[in-house]
């Protein structure tokens, strides 16, 4: 069990960083009017005997947030936000495209199938379950650990 917490640790930090898009790292919207936009780290047996995934936002607009591990301030409007998911046997990337409104508070999760990942938006403003806005289907990668 040890170690699949440590190898569970080693893939999620794997796809924070070794896949990551280079080039200009994106700056935080500094303006009173900023959306927040944040991934989720899935509790780990629920990753590891169930469908829950971690989703992380690895850019945004094709400007790297390096796996951010904290919400992102970014201008309200439409935006391509670059996502890593993954489970203790399989992972996916891939682009979305979100349309986020001033001083709303997103939270991105995902449920994890072996040929797809589901990443759904919440908008949590008003509510810590949130609001679901829109699901999008990356394509898995399909590794398998076992």
């Amino acid at each position: 069990m040890k170690f699949f917490k440590l190898f569970l640790i080693f893939m999620t930090l794997f796809s924070l960083f070794g896949c990551v898009t280079k080039g200009p790292a994106y700056s935080l919207y500094t303006k009173n009017d900023a959306a927040t936009i944040d991934g989720t780290f899935a509790n780990f047996f629920k990753i590891t005997f169930g469908t829950d995934a971690n989703i992380l936002i690895t850019s945004v607009d094709g400007k790297s947030a390096l796996g951010s591990l904290e919400p992102i301030n970014i201008s309200p409007g439409e935006h391509m936000v670059s996502v890593s998911g993954n489970t203790a046997n399989n992972g996916a990337e891939g682009i979305i495209k979100v349309i986020l409104k001033a001083n709303h508070i997103y939270k991105l999760r995902a449920k994890a199938s072996e040929k797809f990942f589901t990443v759904y938006l919440f908008d949590i403003t008003n509510n810590k379950e949130g609001l679901l806005i829109e699901k999008y289907k990356i394509k898995a990668r399909g590794y398998n650990l076992y």
